[in-house]
């Protein structure tokens, strides 16, 4: 509470206190009314005046301390909600600057914070980028034993298709008046039956040989002719293999990262 609101309820008191209504002195009524009557009946006389006079008196005193008591309250009561209100003003304004103080510092740690995530989170990016990097660099040569693995188990399993493949080769060298064809010991039985059949692309009577030969991998074939020679052999095609694996992953390693990080966000 201010001291301008004290000083104000100070005040009221004060006009309260220092009320005064004038009451006219006992020996004044008396001796106006002394010389009229005899003794008795002027005492009688001036007592019934006094108590008239002091009744008067006291229910004027009593009517005006009433009033003044009530707009003594009712000045109180305006100040104290003066008072009241002022301090609600106050107090919503503190409370707002403490809530606006509040709010910038919580801003200013979120912002930090957040900062903090950012970095976090790019070095971990920075870190895992490298990882699949230096992870996929080896696939090339995993992929080609692995093929390599397969196939050998698919042909113990199931001989390749000799037949199948010789005739793929023959197209580019039937004009040539003399061609071989090498393959395993172990596809030659296989290859001596679809004899027939290749000396079939072409019309006319034309030299086509089949010689077993242990240089040759199993499934494999090489065809040799007049205009050049053709292998078609196992390895040749893991060697093509292998430099399309290391220019794919070479020229494509961004693009193979990409596809890693699509992977594992499906999981």
């Amino acid at each position: 509470m201010s001291n301008l609101i004290r000083g104000q309820m100070q005040l009221v008191d004060e006009i309260i206190d220092s009320v005064v209504i004038p009451v006219p002195k006992v020996e004044t009524v008396i001796s106006q009314s002394f010389e009229a009557e005899d003794p008795e009946k002027q005492a009688e006389t001036m007592l019934a005046r006094a108590r008239a006079s002091a009744q008067a008196i006291v229910a004027e005193a009593k009517q005006e301390a009433e009033r003044l008591q009530v707009q003594a309250e009712a000045e109180r009561a305006r100040i104290l909600d003066e008072a009241r209100e002022q301090g609600l003003k106050e107090g919503r304004a503190e409370g707002a600057a403490q809530y606006q103080r509040l709010q910038d510092s919580l801003l200013q740690e979120h912002a930090a914070a957040m900062a903090g995530v950012t970095a976090l989170a790019e070095s971990i990016h920075s870190e895992r980028e490298a990882l699949l990097r230096s992870a996929l660099r080896p696939l090339p040569g995993v992929c080609m034993e692995v093929l390599r693995e397969l196939l050998g188990r698919e042909l113990e399993l199931a001989p390749a298709n000799i037949e199948a493949l010789v005739s793929s080769v023959i197209g580019y060298v039937v004009d040539s008046a003399h061609v071989e064809v090498r393959v395993n010991p172990a596809d030659y039985a296989m290859a001596q039956a679809a004899h027939p059949i290749w000396r079939s692309a072409r019309y006319g009577d034309w030299e086509l040989v089949v010689i077993p030969d242990r240089s040759i991998e199993t499934g494999g074939c090489e065809v040799r002719s007049d205009v050049g020679n053709i292998d078609a052999t196992l390895n040749v095609k893991f060697e093509l293999l292998q430099e399309a694996l290391d220019k794919s992953f070479a020229g494509g390693e961004v693009d193979a990262v990409e596809s890693v990080r699509d992977v594992n966000s499906l999981g």
